[in-house]
């Protein structure tokens, strides 16, 4: 990545943030794809993580590339649970059809 241009997306310039996004989404996206094994849940959540992250990066306070990955694949972790427990939410119990499981006598 450029010096500096950590700093300069920090500061609200969204070509450095560009250029950020265009460095680190290859890696997000096979961290996020090996966890999901699903391309489309994948995207859903890639699409999140960038999302937080462009919204939040004036509260980054790294300076360095490594910090920045870090920090990106902790964003990226957070929004795969939080999309895992809405992918299975129940709202309520009484909601669930209970059958009993009869075995069958001979």
């Amino acid at each position: 990545m450029l010096p500096g241009t950590i700093e300069q997306a920090k500061n609200g310039k969204s070509d450095a943030f560009a250029t950020l996004y265009d460095a680190t989404y290859d890696s997000m996206y096979r961290y996020i794809f090996h966890r999901t094994l699903d391309t489309i849940h994948t995207e859903d959540i890639i699409s999140l993580v960038y999302e937080k992250a462009f919204k939040n990066i004036t509260k980054f306070r790294g300076t360095t590339e490594n910090e920045l990955y870090s920090w990106l694949y902790q964003i990226a972790y957070n929004s795969i649970i939080d999309h895992s427990r809405r992918e299975h939410e129940v709202e309520s119990l009484e909601d669930i059809i209970w059958e009993p499981s009869y075995s069958e006598e001979k």
